[in-house]
């Protein structure tokens, strides 16, 4: 499958596919004249509007991260920057390492190292929000990163942490918005951000929050199956789920305090962040300490003092009427403040003490007469043991109505085993309602043990049901079928948070979802980028989260091709999926064919807008290989589909371009006319 790796571009020998940064791809190339290997942006130049601001906006990122990263290490040098063959390139240093999200996908990350990142991307966030620059005219006060994420972060050999795709934010904002939600990641931006669309300090400093929790807990603190859900999760400002136990509890303070949903709970600027962090690595008492302690302990003086007060006040009303109708005896006050004292001796000859009355503030005194047993008494007129009876005869009755209960749910328990072995596909959502109701009736959990493992499997089972309906050369899932998959693997999580599989799963339907909308948008001709652009994020997720599984790498090429316009991340995805054991079949060869034909297209409409030009050649002959390209893979294909017809219409297209050719070149324009002469 060829690609931009096929071919030298410029000086630069193209040698792997690094990755997506913003709105470009990234490659290691070697650098042929000076000798080195570098990270090579590329961002191909269309004619439309779209496409002109995202290169002005790489072009002023390149040239902010150049003035940035000579006066901040963390900052990829960027070595020039310009335009060829149709691409926009920036030539950067190359950091040979792996980024956070490589490193999140091993599992969490210990507390000290999420600490250190954490200080390492304050720092940066404290000179760039600070950093002034003048730029074709335009001074620059402070630059906001924008989508700050364990992608965009990476750690070099020697240990150093760089931050990548940097600038690009600032390059929109002098071109025309600060940002839309197309740019970034939906699931570390802030609801703020999300709910204006602009971008500032505290956009910065929320990313930075929820990279932490990330780092520590193997996730990230907000999630929903659709992007539209996950805003509105993020909208509403609601706490993030508790982090691990793992966490120190200090450090729990700084990440919630750093993504609390109030702005004015929040840290201010980085450098409060990078302060607490510092803080919590010493041993030392925190902001976030300090502003949670003083929380409890308002809390803890309310609930201490008010009852006794309450109390108080109530003994104080009575002793004072007390006080005003009745004088008390220095003798009765000594009864009531005091035990009496007892003679021993006398205590041994009698075998009785005296009981004194009961003191006002306890109760009513004794009625006139009354015996010295009724004293001793008191005011409970029921024995002790009689009411040790009752207590155990209640408890007997509450353990046999549990007992009961538990026998009860074991009992449905039973045939709902059966029927996770036996009932038919299809059927996953009501044995999971039926665990549900088992579940919320099971008070010890007992009547239910046993039924957690099958009922896992059987979820797992069927959602894998439609994603390898997917693998086939004629798929017969549609967008149902993936809401039903994508319902099925959050009851499984729901089961297990913790299943990584069931995670990696659950993001590749959602990749679908976004995936179908973002072309039925498309089709329409409405905005849909940042529904496929979600559809990236999702595929690319389910890659990190399942790095041997190559069906993520299947929904990338497919989004490219048919969504984003994008044949070369297409080729590279089904490389990917080649190298995890897929082999590619004649549904593959159709959506390259339909690549090269589409990017063929382009090219000839780009030819026409430069007609006359020099440059209406070359987009011409570049038109003519990507047909022949196509044509050659439609033959492949042969039988499948609506191939028959495509190749048709593809030999006319080549036809029609050769014709043009022959028009603009004078050699070619002599031939043609012999052939019409000698006809």
């Amino acid at each position: 499958m060829r690609g931009l790796l096929d071919r030298d571009f410029g000086k630069y020998r193209l040698l792997e596919r690094l990755g997506r940064g913003g709105m470009a791809d990234v490659y290691l190339a070697h650098d042929t004249e000076h000798d080195r290997h570098v990270a090579l942006k590329l961002v191909e130049i269309r004619g439309d509007r779209d496409s002109q601001d995202i290169c002005d906006a790489e072009r002023r990122g390149a040239q902010l991260q150049d003035q940035f990263s000579r006066v901040d290490t963390h900052v990829p040098l960027v070595h020039g920057w310009g335009s060829h063959a149709g691409w926009f390139f920036i030539d950067m240093e190359y950091v040979d390492g792996e980024d956070l999200a490589e490193r999140a996908g091993c599992g969490p990350m210990p507390a000290d190292e999420a600490v250190w990142v954490g200080i390492e991307i304050c720092s940066f966030l404290e000179r760039a929000h600070r950093f002034e620059a003048s730029l074709e005219e335009t001074r620059v006060r402070g630059i906001i990163h924008g989508d700050i994420k364990p992608k965009n972060v990476r750690l070099n050999r020697d240990g150093q942490l760089k931050v990548l795709d940097f600038g690009i934010a600032k390059g929109l904002s002098l071109t025309r918005k600060l940002t839309r939600n197309d740019f970034g990641s939906v699931s570390y931006m802030s609801p703020e951000r999300l709910d204006s669309g602009d971008v500032d300090v505290h956009s910065d400093l929320w990313s930075v929050g929820v990279l932490l929790y990330e780092l520590v807990a193997g996730r990230v603190p907000f999630e929903a199956e659709t992007t539209p859900r996950l805003e509105a999760v993020i909208r509403s400002r609601q706490p993030a789920p508790p982090l691990p136990a793992e966490c120190p509890p200090a450090l729990t303070r700084i990440i919630l305090k750093a993504i609390a949903g109030d702005l004015r709970r929040r840290y201010q600027d980085a450098g409060e962040i990078r302060e607490d962090l510092e803080a919590f690595r010493a041993g030392l008492e925190t902001r976030a300490d300090r502003e949670w302690l003083g929380v409890e302990t308002v809390d803890e003086r309310t609930r201490r003092t008010a009852p006794p007060g309450e109390a108080d006040a109530g003994e104080t009303r009575r002793t004072a009427a007390e006080l005003e109708t009745a004088p008390i005896s220095e003798e009765e006050a000594t009864r009531r403040t005091g035990a009496p004292l007892v003679d021993a001796e006398a205590t041994r000859r009698t075998g009785t003490v005296e009981v004194p009355p009961l003191p006002a503030e306890l109760g009513p005194g004794p009625k006139s007469g009354a015996t010295a047993a009724e004293l001793a008494a008191g005011p409970n007129s029921a024995p002790i043991p009689r009411r040790r009876r009752l207590a155990a005869a209640l408890g007997l009755l509450i353990a046999l109505v549990v007992v009961l209960n538990e026998a009860s749910v074991w009992s449905e328990a039973r045939q709902l085993r059966v029927d996770l072995a036996t009932a038919q596909p299809g059927s996953a959502h009501d044995l999971w309602d039926r665990y549900q109701a088992l579940s919320s009736r099971s008070l010890l959990r007992v009547g239910v043990a046993g039924l957690r493992g099958p009922l896992h499997d059987r979820l797992i089972a069927q959602a894998d049901r439609v994603i390898a309906d997917y693998r086939q050369d004629a798929p017969a899932v549609r967008e149902a079928q993936w809401r039903e998959a994508a319902a099925l693997l959050t009851d499984v999580l729901h089961l297990d948070p913790s299943d990584r599989v069931a995670t990696s799963r659950l993001r590749y339907c959602e990749g679908h979802l976004q995936r179908i909308d973002g072309e039925s948008r498309k089709r329409k001709k409405q905005p849909a980028a940042q529904q496929l652009h979600g559809a990236v994020d999702k595929f690319t997720e389910a890659a990190r989260l399942d790095q041997r599984w190559p069906d993520p790498y299947l929904g990338l090429a497919r989004t490219y091709i048919y969504g984003l316009d994008d044949l070369d991340r297409a080729i590279a995805a089904l490389n990917d999926a080649e190298r995890r054991g897929y082999k590619p079949g004649n549904r593959e060869l159709v959506q390259m064919a339909d690549g090269y034909r589409s990017r063929a297209e382009r090219m000839r409409r780009d030819a026409a807008g430069v007609k006359g030009l020099d440059q209406e050649r070359d987009y011409l002959e570049n038109a003519v290989k990507d047909y022949r390209q196509a044509l050659e893979l439609y033959r492949q294909a042969m039988g499948f589909g609506e191939v028959s017809a495509n190749m048709r219409q593809v030999q006319t297209r080549i036809d029609e371009t050769e014709a043009r050719l022959d028009e603009i070149s004078p050699d070619g324009l002599r031939d043609f006319l012999r052939r019409i002469i000698g006809r």
